[in-house]
């Protein structure tokens, strides 16, 4: 295979090797403190639960509450994943019809969270700071009048990521619904790797909370393995709304190019998170067999390729990938490849991928924007999350790949990809034929009874 050279690379964006992660990610070390700081929480959890089983309640709102508590995926950065931000922006429009009165509150964990929070209208609140206790954080809700608390799932509550992480959300979402206030656990993964603890902790948590999984394959895994009620609905962000943006009017006059020409537009995106942690490092040999797959699909079909840079987050940012690989490509591509750089908001993506014919996609809240507005996907799992939103959409599991697919299966997955775009009309006939389905389970995350979703 012809490698390619990442400017990117040599100047440092991508860290090749880094001798303190490698011991962290894969001596032990990091899963055996995150295993003990999570075993600490659960007897500060359980002192607090009997501590005060007198004076918490186990119902349904008491009084008369207004104000709503979102609890997020990211309480640290909070809206610098698209995802987050179109999680978010589904809860407050849904709560906001309905709670009119209401003042939104946010968990957060630090300043550059709390500048993210106020940008939105929302309320930040610090309670998930580092050093914080869960008694800390219940007590500084006590006089906030909370009605209802929504827990942003996502992919960080199955304990897959960090155990310690997942068991705090979960367990300040119970000690809070045991205050009486309605709690919901919106639509949320459940991966192969299911923690152990995690699904104990699920186990135990007040009765009256409401746990939706987003996906048939989510919802198979958590009801195997944990002994309670939930409901299968649909991701939050389904609900979004799509705004069109400043960019969708500046790239019209390319699209309308690409169409004559008779080419259709594939949206892309990839990131290192691609990668398992062990493998990060070789993240520049998954950029040039990316690379590769796009030169040869491009020489057998009449498409053009425009870059969705969808988060940008540290060293798991989209542009580490996009930018060598759009850079490696734009002289051989000319006109055929574009990647705007303007950053896009959630709505505006959602907006700007209903323009497309088809996305190759690493990032799951932009497959969700993309079938939320019928354009087909092909999706580049990690994590093991984006089979049971196929499943969900009725879409096959085939048209999905993995990092380690790419760079040692080129031209297997080279086929499927193809096959992908010469089903692109019957894959969009039945994303929309699905649209009023999908929308109704994703409403149903916020519906207390637990039929309304079956």
């Amino acid at each position: 295979m012809k490698r390619f050279t990442s400017k990117l690379a040599i100047e440092g964006e991508i860290q090749i090797f880094n001798p303190l992660k490698f011991i962290w990610r894969n001596m032990g070390v990091r899963q055996f403190i995150l295993e003990r700081q999570l075993q600490q929480m659960i007897c500060e959890w359980e002192h607090e639960v009997e501590e005060n089983s007198g004076s918490l309640v186990s119902g349904k709102v008491k009084g008369e509450r207004k104000n709503l508590l979102i609890i997020p995926s990211d309480p640290y950065l909070l809206t610098a994943s698209t995802g987050d931000q179109a999680m978010i922006s589904a809860i407050r429009s849904y709560w906001k019809e309905r709670l009119p009165e209401a003042q939104f509150y946010i968990a957060t964990a630090g300043e550059e969270a709390d500048a993210a929070a106020k940008a939105a209208d929302l309320i930040p609140l610090q309670l998930l700071s580092k050093g914080k206790s869960l008694k800390d954080s219940i007590e500084e809700t006590l006089n906030l009048d909370l009605n209802t608390i929504v827990l942003m799932g996502a992919d960080v509550l199955d304990g897959s990521y960090n155990p310690n992480f997942s068991g705090h959300l979960i367990m300040l979402a119970d000690l809070l619904s045991r205050q009486g206030a309605n709690c919901f656990i919106s639509g949320f993964s459940v991966s192969k790797k299911f923690h152990p603890t995690i699904q104990v902790i699920f186990g135990r948590i007040n009765k009256d909370i409401v746990v939706n999984l987003r996906d048939p394959l989510s919802f198979e895994r958590f009801t195997s393995n944990v002994s309670r009620p939930a409901k299968l609905t649909a991701d939050i962000a389904f609900l979004m709304e799509p705004m069109p943006g400043s960019i969708l009017k500046k790239i019209s006059p390319w699209l309308d190019i690409c169409r004559q020409k008779g080419r259709a537009v594939i949206g892309v995106n990839c990131h290192p998170l691609l990668l398992e942690l062990t493998d990060r490092s070789r993240v520049q040999i998954f950029i040039d067999a990316f690379t590769q797959l796009l030169v040869k699909l491009h020489r057998d079909e009449a498409v053009s390729f425009i870059m969705i840079d969808h988060d940008q987050r540290g060293d798991s940012s989209d542009h580490l990938c996009l930018k060598p690989i759009y850079q490696n490509l734009q002289a051989q591509l000319g006109d055929d490849i574009l990647y705007p750089t303007e950053r896009m908001k959630a709505p505006e993506i959602k907006a700007f991928v209903k323009e497309l014919d088809g996305i190759i996609s690493g990032r799951m809240h932009l497959m969700i924007a993309a079938m939320g507005v019928g354009t087909p996907v092909f999706g580049i799992d990690y994590k093991d999350k984006m089979e049971g939103l196929l499943r969900l959409n009725n879409l096959p599991v085939n048209y999905l790949t993995n990092s380690s697919n790419i760079v040692h299966n080129l031209e297997k997955e080279l086929a499927r990809i193809r096959d992908f775009i010469h089903d692109l009309p019957s894959l969009k006939r039945q994303l929309d034929a699905n649209h009023e389905t999908i929308i109704k389970r994703a409403q149903n995350n916020f519906s207390l009874e637990a039929e309304a979703a079956s």
